[in-house]
């Protein structure tokens, strides 16, 4: 790095402040003492290599492994001692490890590329002005090359591809419309505002009026160039989302303040505006975004450790029986030395000693089995693709499937002990649906279908709303909404009306909810791009609406869809803050009807929601030349004494407000009152005044005009609006927790809105109490509360809520341990108002604060994190296994993941099916190498048990190579690629199976030295049998003889050797066969395959080999030994099968006492052996059911 862009860097993270100029510049305007500073680039990268640091890198990693560490290490005392097998026995297998391996990590890292590719190369239309302005273009960039000052023109819909100032808005009023669902999780359009003094000159030099600017004589090039000065001294790049801080200068106004409503963040999309100019303040990895997530690095697996620490203690083991050995070979040698001609009689030296050690060590290194990791490997390839192949997590609706973009972390989807998930597009489907409404007057409850439950079956016309809805009813009989389909029975058991037209009450209503709100319609070009997207053809159709609150939205789709439909907004001449609401009504609530009537209503003044008051109220001049007040709000403030005028209808109000959230809804009360023309021309002109003045006085008179208007109120109406979940959210969620998942919502949402989706998705239960640490304004009191909690925790059910603002005091390192213990202790946690560095801190915060306590062996506790959002990047990657679902605002959290699904329920299938079996094959995968090697290297202590302990191996080097990697390798593999230990329904349809093998259960202590043990029978029984049964014993005349073959013939050491070698081969390979559940063409196949490795080795043993096929005696042992040896597995088979039986039995009683019992029921176990059956047929799943 050159030392001026050294010194560039040291500058800016010193500085507390940057200074942007827009157009870098240009030059020509600049001041003097001005310059441009240089700035990251705004490229995005999520590949972990680069062409120069791949290999390093990739080694390093590779590193990581314990076995690579060996078997490079085992190569360097090859140089000081002689040795009974080649370097290359172990060399060379190792360098083909490294190179595949690379080999597979490069291929995923290309295709990483290719996808920040597509990000970094999406063109963006940037103002570019030369240095001496001269010349004013648009021209078109790629967003990696953009810098900081370049002014950018974004249209509608289109996402920021950095972070802006806004400099000007298509809208006359200076505000932009945007969604940032990508970065907090909420769903509601959010308003923010273009800079006054910029709006006008960069408005002209949008890409739609630019030529007309440049030919327009009144405004010369020289004067619009210099129009275009803009100077912004902001902070230096920082997290806060909801923070920012700077001032604005141009050649005529100076020091203009900025705060975050003049900023559009990277991941945020541009709604409702046509065009919006923006210059570039933050970029690349100094974007808000960025900096709230975490850089992609690789994972590693609990499996991989507990991997490394069982290879240690093989090494160790290795190391002192190589001691034990050469100390035993040294007594040995003084003891015979005069017996015996061959041994040497001089003194052995210290070099010697070591020189024999290592020669033991050369024989015992194959212990270590160095072709498991590329096994594994390549086994996590092919669990990749079946994960990526399976049909039955495709979404047809939206053509979109399953996807691994990670093939090394398949194992740990079955260990998962935490799961953390987004609310917002993760559990809910974003679409709001009124679904109830009580009128006070005549005490009728309608419930509102969606709108193709309603509409004429002849109709083409189709909704946005509508459509969502079918595609979801339509896919799947199962894939009906829970929540709706649940719901929808209470109401026909409370007997809830369908909508009649005739009703005028509710004719009211709708019209109510047609013009209490402040959304807007989305122009007729969007709307037609929409409906012709869709093949739709239709007459007339409810327009697509754009709101900054999701309830509302919910209330005037609904009042459309019963055949009240707000058209649109008009201002009206002479009059600044009035406007007319144009409303249609519609005969039958039918949505394609010519012959609808249309209304306009005239809108004096709309107070908008405040968190104090909570709720908004209009003033509306009606068609009849009425006038009326309408208003709607949470219960807390509509219903109290001093603004409700009707204690009847108040009561009445309480109880539908009470019924609609006993059934999980979101409730508003909406209140009226009609008034006569003088006292409304009073109200309206006491609150103009109010807004005319300033400071505090403003704020009281405000607040007194406010109270006026909303006081004296009658209730009139009590909606329930539902925020749709997705298909199979509450039963996804009972299965995780049935199998032992600890399930976390994490979200940028609203405390009383994720509490309601937490409820009803079945996250809250109706037992469950509700622990509230939210609002908390300061440190001590934030202690104080968690203290208190930890001392009063019981045994009840109980749900932890706490906000962003008070997790900030919990993280605290003083605080941190306690707040952890109080999760731990409540029955699940709900985190709301967080920004996405805090939801990565809380996985964090679970896998380091509960690592010591975890009780797989001291390692962190397995995390999931799941979202569809790129606020959820920073959580998806701290976790140990990540899940994006493809979501509508972007693709940000699909792509960070290590596993894409359409989605939420999919988890599912995930977890508790493709977890399940990926995790038994791996682990299964790994005893079986532990098992080979022991057996192996057994052979050739027992031949020097029986040599004098002279450091001799029966095999050749070959043969101790091809054993580890293609002999006995390939049937591994078939068997981790394959194998169901147990079949698909039985594993979804009892979730606690789940429980059975989490925490690492196939690779503890006590498990892993079952095989080593039975690796140690097959050792020794096949040595027995060759040297004792086919050789005679101790190197005699064998017992069998070959046809042509002299009484003086003996098999040699070779001989033995090889018939040694063979009988171990196809014992384990028998042993593979015996474990095996599911054989099929394919591991046939692999296992006809291995024959073929006689190939490779005939050529180094010819007569051995020729010699044994010819003799009756090799074939006679073959069979005896094969039988021998397998005869112990082949029990621990039909154990297994009889335990994996009862297990299945005893998941669906959910006593664990009871289970427990029955477990050491003598006739269960004696049932299970002669009747088991691991299936689950149609009957067992329908009684569970």
């Amino acid at each position: 790095m050159c030392k001026l862009e050294w010194f560039r860097r040291r500058r800016k993270s010193t500085s507390k402040s940057r200074t942007v100029f827009a157009n870098q510049g240009p030059a020509c305007l600049m001041n003097d003492g001005e310059e441009m500073e240089h700035f990251c680039s705004n490229a995005i990268i999520s590949a972990r290599y680069t062409w120069l640091n791949f290999v390093p890198k990739n080694l390093f990693e590779q590193f990581h492994n314990m076995a690579n560490i060996f078997f490079a290490t085992i190569t360097v005392p090859y140089a000081f001692a002689e040795a009974a097998t080649s370097v290359w026995s172990n060399l060379g297998p190792l360098i083909a490890i490294l190179a595949m391996t690379m080999i597979k990590d490069g291929i995923e890292d290309i295709l990483r590329h290719r996808r920040d590719r597509k990000v970094n190369h999406r063109l963006v239309q940037t103002l570019k002005v030369n240095a001496a302005g001269t010349t004013l273009e648009w021209v078109v960039k790629r967003a990696m090359d953009l810098r900081v000052g370049d002014v950018i023109c974004c249209e509608r819909d289109q996402s920021f591809p950095c972070d802006l100032v806004v400099l000007a808005s298509s809208n006359t009023s200076t505000e932009i419309n945007v969604t940032t669902m990508n970065l907090d999780g909420e769903s509601n359009i959010k308003r923010y505002y273009a800079v006054s003094s910029t709006q006008p000159a960069y408005l002209k030099l949008a890409p739609d009026r630019f030529h007309k600017s440049l030919t327009n004589g009144s405004h010369p090039l020289q004067k619009l160039i210099k129009s275009l000065y803009v100077r912004v001294e902001c902070e230096q790049p920082n997290a806060d989302l909801t923070k920012f801080e700077g001032r604005l200068s141009t050649k005529y106004v100076q020091d203009i303040p900025l705060n975050a409503s003049n900023v559009a963040l990277r991941g945020a999309k541009l709604r409702n505006t046509d065009v919006m100019l923006g210059m570039v303040v933050y970029t690349g990895e100094e974007t808000k975004l960025s900096l709230n997530g975490k850089k992609s690095a690789r994972k590693y697996t609990t499996r991989e450790s507990k991997s490394n620490v069982i290879l240690l203690s093989f090494i160790v083991s290795m190391v002192s029986l190589a001691v034990i050995l050469t100390i035993v070979f040294t007594l040995w040698t003084r003891k015979t030395k005069n017996t015996i001609w061959y041994v040497p009689t001089s003194p052995q030296t210290s070099w010697q000693f070591i020189q024999n050690l290592f020669r033991f060590v050369f024989i015992l290194n194959y212990l270590i089995p160095i072709s498991i990791v590329i096994t594994i490997e390549l086994q996590q390839l092919m669990l990749a693709f079946l994960i990526s192949q399976d049909m039955k997590m495709y979404l047809e609706s939206e053509d979109l499937c399953a996807k691994a973009n990670s093939s090394q972390l398949a194992d740990e989807l079955g260990q998962v002990e935490f799961l953390f998930s987004d609310k917002t597009g993760t559990l809910t489907r974003n679409a709001m649906r009124l679904c109830l409404c009580g009128i006070l007057e005549s005490e009728k409850v309608y419930t509102f279908r969606p709108l193709s439950a309603t509409a004429s079956s002849t109709s083409t016309d189709v909704c946005a709303f509508e459509t969502g809805w079918d595609q979801e009813s339509n896919s799947s009989q199962s894939d009906a909404s829970d929540s709706f389909r649940n719901k929808s029975t209470r109401q026909t058991n409370r007997q809830w009306l369908i909508p009649d037209a005739n009703d005028t009450l509710l004719e009211e209503f709708l019209t109510t909810s047609a013009l209490c709100h402040t959304l807007d319609v989305a122009n007729s070009e969007i709307a037609g791009e929409y409906k012709s997207g869709r093949n739709e053809i239709s007459l007339r159709q409810i327009p697509i609406y754009e709101a900054s609150s999701p309830d509302e939205k919910a209330l005037v789709e609904g009042a459309a869809q019963n055949g009240v439909v707000f058209v649109g907004v008009e201002p009206v001449e002479d009059s600044i803050s009035t406007k007319r609401y144009k409303i249609e009504y519609r005969n039958d609530g039918s949505t394609n009807d010519n012959a609808a009537e249309q209304k306009n209503y005239l809108v004096d003044a709309v107070l908008e929601f405040t968190s104090e008051r909570k709720r908004m109220t209009v003033m509306v001049r009606y068609p009849d030349g009425t006038f009326h007040i309408h208003s709607k709000g949470a219960e807390s403030t509509m219903l109290t004494p001093e603004v409700t005028t009707s204690g009847g209808l108040r009561t009445q109000a309480i109880k539908y407000v009470t019924d609609f959230a006993v059934e999980g809804y979101r409730t508003l009360v909406f209140s009226s009152r009609q008034l006569e023309e003088a006292e409304y021309r009073k109200l309206l002109t006491d609150l103009h005044k109010a807004s005319g003045l300033v400071g505090s006085e403003r704020a009281t008179a405000m607040q007194n005009a406010y109270a006026a208007i909303e006081a004296n109120l009658s209730p009139k109406f009590v909606t329930a609006v539902e925020d749709q979940l997705q298909p199979g959210v509450k039963e996804c969620l009972k299965n995780l927790r049935e199998a032992g998942i600890q399930v976390w919502i994490l979200t940028g949402d609203k405390e009383e809105t994720a509490i309601t989706v937490s409820q009803a998705a079945g996250h809250f239960t109706q037992q469950m109490s509700l622990l509230r640490l939210t609002h908390c304004p300061d440190f001590e009191t934030a202690a104080c509360m968690v203290f208190e909690q930890l001392e009063g925790c019981g045994g009840e059910p109980i749900g932890l809520v706490i906000d962003g603002k008070t997790l900030g005091f919990m993280l605290q390192p003083s605080l941190r341990e306690a707040f952890l213990d109080l999760c731990m202790n409540v029955t699940t946690v709900l985190c709301c108002r967080m920004t996405p560095l805090q939801k990565a801190s809380i996985v964090q915060l679970v896998q380091f604060g509960l690592s010591v306590n975890s009780i797989g062996g001291g390692g962190p506790p397995v995390t999931a994190a799941v979202g569809d959002g790129g606020n959820d990047v920073a959580m998806i990657l701290q976790a140990s296994v990540g899940v994006g679902i493809y979501g509508k605002e972007g693709l940000e959290a699909a792509r960070a993941a290590d596993y894409s699904i359409p989605q939420f329920r999919h988890l599912t299938r995930l977890f508790l099916l493709h977890g399940h079996w990926s995790y038994h094959r791996i682990s299964f995968t790994m005893n079986l190498f532990y098992f080979k090697c022991t057996a192996l290297v057994t052979t050739q202590i027992m031949l020097n048990f029986y040599g004098g302990f002279s450091q001799t191996v029966s095999y050749s080097s070959l043969m101790f190579a091809l054993f580890n990697l293609t002999m006995t390798s390939v049937t591994c593999l078939l068997y981790g690629i394959f194998e169901q230990h147990l079949p698909e329904n039985a594993l979804l349809a009892r979730p606690y199976l789940y429980r059975l093998i989490s925490q690492q259960a196939n690779l503890k202590l006590w498990y892993v030295m079952i095989w080593i043990v039975e690796g140690v029978w097959h050792g020794i029984i096949t040595f027995i049998m060759t040297f004792f049964a086919l050789g005679g014993g101790f190197y005699a005349p064998a017992s069998f003889y070959d046809n042509g073959l002299s009484s003086r013939a003996t098999y040699d050491l070779y001989f033995l050797g090889t018939a040694n070698f063979i009988f171990l081969w196809i014992s384990v390979s028998v042993r593979i066969l015996t474990l095996s559940r599911c054989i099929n063409t394919g591991v046939l196949i692999g296992y006809g395959i291995t024959l073929l490795n006689f190939v490779l080795f005939y050529p180094d043993q010819p007569a051995a080999f020729v010699g044994l096929f010819l003799s009756p005696a090799f074939w006679f042992t073959l069979l005896l030994t094969v039988v021998m040896a397998n005869m112990p597995g082949l029990i621990w088979r039909i154990l297994s099968d009889a335990w994996w039986t009862v297990q299945i039995k005893l998941s669906k009683i959910s006593s664990k006492r009871m289970r427990q019992k029955l477990l050491r029921s003598f006739r269960v176990w004696v049932s299970a052996i002669i009747w088991g059956d691991r299936d689950l047929t149609t009957s067992d799943i329908k009684e569970d059911e």
